[in-house]
């Protein structure tokens, strides 16, 4: 199940989210890190730099000064599709800067070990697509390019990698949560 939604987050919201991370003169910390999916120790580890910022992460118990404003995509989701969201465990932002060979470059993957669901929120619009695999991870069933307010929603166990972009910076908040679909009555 991979679904992908526009204008679920209403504009005055996703330009806030904008502002607050890429516009000019923004202070929101991004920092830097080798990889943005594996750590060196991973056998899938990559050598991939970019810009990251934990949100939220429930295991270590740590939120960012910032997650109010970021978490809005995700109950916007929520209350559009009827979904029940039980317990948030990790809440990331990613900053790719643009490449001058774009493309697929990181291996697929998925988040987390356990039964989940993922959100990937996109801040801006960027020709870095988010590409969805088969089980195999060879086969594609999916590409999405990423659009300012752009939703994608999928099952957690599916495999996915992010693209870089060529012409500008990709930027997206990855949510991982537990929850259910209600039955629409």
């Amino acid at each position: 199940m991979i679904q992908v939604f526009d204008n679920i987050v209403p504009n005055y919201i996703s330009n806030q989210i904008y502002n607050l991370t890429l516009a000019d003169n923004n202070r929101f910390p991004w920092y830097y890190s080798k990889s943005l999916t594996f750590p060196s120790t991973h056998p899938k580890y990559k050598f991939k730099p970019g810009m990251k910022h934990s949100v939220y992460n429930n295991t270590a118990n740590f939120h960012s000064n910032f997650l109010f404003l970021l978490l809005q995509p995700l109950y916007c989701f929520c209350l559009k599709s009827n979904f029940e969201l039980h317990k948030i465990l990790t809440v990331n932002s990613f900053l790719d800067l643009p490449n001058p060979t774009p493309g697929p470059d990181l291996p697929p993957h998925v988040d987390r070990d356990i039964d989940h669901y993922v959100l990937l929120y996109y801040i801006n619009d960027s020709d870095g697509d988010t590409i969805l695999f088969e089980d195999d991870e060879i086969t594609e069933t999916k590409r999405v390019t990423p659009k300012k307010g752009r939703i994608v929603f999928f099952d957690g166990s599916i495999p996915h990698c992010g693209s870089t972009s060529g012409t500008s910076s990709r930027a997206a908040i990855n949510f991982n949560f537990l929850g259910k679909k209600l039955d629409r009555r």
